[in-house]
């Protein structure tokens, strides 16, 4: 009996672990604490989402991508993470200072094909930016992303400007307050520039891809990078 019974709880001890790796969670805040980010796998499917001072910036938010005639991926776990503090730029982005904390998340494929990618965000003090990497890896060499799932669940009380200017392409949302929201790109090096749709009337906005792979298969190898996605919370837009 006493064997039976710690069968059971073994059983159900490795129930609710695999489940709750089911729905795991990271997080990384800005140099100065004021900003925070989560990165939760949810049902296999990163998310992501972003607070600052309490207040929701970026609501959850998918992650990912679709690869072209390759096998639908099964789901993601977490692998290595890695945390570097208050490092600095090569370059300065336009109102963060210049100084951020990274985390690099390895995410790796469920199932036979266990392929990999890594999400590098960096976290500034007042805002974020992220790209996806590929490193080398025996179930994935050469490669074609068909499209991207990545989204911006933006605050509803933020608009998206009739005719926006264009900072490094930039596009630039605000409130009737006053208050701005820039998603912008860094570093494009053959890859389409980013194209964002709404969703359903919604707050939700996501990078598409489509129109722009019609024209140009977007061929990428492993070891290989996206661009840089940028969002920021500026109080003021520059003249």
């Amino acid at each position: 009996m006493k064997i039976l019974f710690l069968k059971y709880l073994f059983l159900i001890t490795l129930f609710i672990f695999f489940n709750s790796c089911e729905n795991e969670s990271v997080a990384l805040t800005s140099p100065d604490k004021k900003v925070k980010l989560e990165i939760i796998i949810k049902e296999g499917k990163p998310y992501y989402q972003v607070k600052q001072e309490g207040k929701t910036m970026v609501d959850k938010s998918e992650l990912g991508f679709t690869l072209h005639n390759n096998e639908p991926c099964k789901g993601v776990l977490f692998g290595n993470i890695n945390y570097q503090f208050s490092k600095k730029g090569d370059e300065c982005i336009w109102g963060t200072g210049n100084t951020y904390n990274q985390i690099v998340i390895g995410l790796e494929e469920k199932g036979d094909t266990k392929r990999k990618f890594d999400i590098v965000f960096r976290v500034f003090n007042n805002g974020y930016q992220f790209r996806y990497e590929f490193p080398i890896q025996n179930n994935l060499k050469e490669f074609i992303i068909a499209d991207e799932s990545t989204e911006f669940n933006l605050p509803k009380e933020y608009a998206l400007a009739d005719n926006p200017d264009t900072i490094n392409n930039s596009f630039i949302f605000k409130t009737d307050g006053g208050a701005y929201y820039t998603i912008s790109e860094l570093e494009i090096d053959n890859y389409p520039a980013m194209r964002l749709t709404g969703k359903d009337e919604t707050s939700v906005y996501k990078i598409d891809l489509t129109s722009k792979s019609k024209q140009k298969q977007l061929l990428l190898k492993a070891p290989g990078i996206t661009p840089w996605r940028v969002v920021l919370f500026p109080d003021t837009m520059p003249e």
